[in-house]
């Protein structure tokens, strides 16, 4: 072979390679699987809770990602215990209210209460100790429950409350620990409309 032949072959070999790293580094960029802003959300299930003449019982129905495709969906995990858990949910729920079918807003708790202990603080009004001017049985959010290792593989660290919020697609775009004013709220999905 001569060594004009050999130069050619080695530069474009050259190029061939240059051209595949590009590629699979930079264009082929697909978000990974998992937890963190720029993933895709771990695929999940939620038990939600009817609420049916004021009375709070899991419904028996599940929510899964899959189910969410195509609207902004919140996920915000609470407890019963959680003071700034209990004051952000109203305002949680003028945003679901006021976004109606393109929003859903689960309101997540498991963390450390049973489903049980979850409908009897919804169904006795415990609500009323750090918000006294709401009726949660009027709420448009729904309330789910999600057992307590489910709620670490979606990310639960020991801080409550806790927010993730999906594009239409379920790509994680916001996800933080803290209370969230309505205003942040509406302006973390109005970035993903």
């Amino acid at each position: 072979m001569s060594k004009k032949k050999k130069i050619v072959g080695v530069a474009l070999a050259s190029v061939l390679m240059s051209g595949a790293l590009v590629y699979y580094n930079f264009i082929d960029k697909a978000p990974s699987m998992g937890m963190g802003v720029g993933n895709m959300c771990l695929d999940f299930t939620v038990e939600t809770y009817e609420n049916v003449n004021s009375d709070f019982a899991l419904d028996g129905n599940k929510a899964t990602l899959g189910n969410q495709i195509g609207k902004v969906c919140v996920l915000n995990f609470w407890e019963t215990w959680c003071q700034a858990c209990v004051e952000e949910l109203p305002e949680f729920n003028e945003v679901q209210v006021e976004y109606g079918d393109k929003v859903q807003i689960y309101a997540i708790a498991g963390v450390t209460s049973t489903q049980a202990e979850i409908a009897e603080y919804l169904n006795t009004g415990g609500w009323k100790v750090y918000d006294s001017e709401s009726d949660w049985s009027t709420f448009s959010l729904t309330f789910a429950y999600m057992s307590y290792d489910a709620c670490l593989e979606m990310g639960y660290n020991g801080i409550l409350p806790r927010t993730i919020i999906l594009d239409k697609s379920g790509l994680i775009v916001y996800e933080g620990d803290g209370k969230l004013s309505y205003e942040r709220l509406k302006e973390l999905i109005d970035s993903v409309l």
